[in-house]
Formats: C-alpha cells, sequence, structure tokens
C-alpha cells in the first residue's frame, strides 16, 4: 500500500471551520483500512483527529469566520 498524504508529522495546520484560527501541530496520522488518513493536531493541551479536508496550511482571516 503506498500512502499519500497532503500533510506531515511536525506541520502547523488551521481548521477551516475554527473561527479563532488557532495554528496546531500535527503529531501522529491514523490510516485506515479503506486508506482514509486521519491527523492527531495539538493546539495547547487540546487533542483532536480531524480528516484531511477539514485542515488547511494557512490561516484563513475570511470575515465569514472571524466573530
Amino acid at each position: 500500500m503506498r500512502i499519500q498524504n497532503k500533510y506531515n508529522l511536525g506541520d502547523i495546520v488551521w481548521l477551516i471551520t475554527d473561527s479563532q484560527q488557532q495554528p496546531r501541530q500535527i503529531v501522529a496520522i491514523k490510516i485506515d483500512i479503506s486508506g482514509g488518513l486521519m491527523y492527531m493536531l495539538v493546539a495547547g493541551e487540546a487533542v483532536t483527529w480531524h480528516y484531511e479536508a477539514e485542515i488547511q496550511p494557512k490561516a484563513d482571516k475570511s470575515p465569514f469566520l472571524m466573530n
């Protein structure tokens, strides 16, 4: 099986839906049997898992996200 991931361990990324656009670091990548990838992201003490489609390589300063 060849894995083609968009992001790598240690990358700093942002959640597309995060209105505060807090940077997060990728600390783990999980691969399921169908080849789907999930990334473990850490921001301070918060640890969350997200699919590749939920994250982006740069902060989005769009006024639609900002409160």
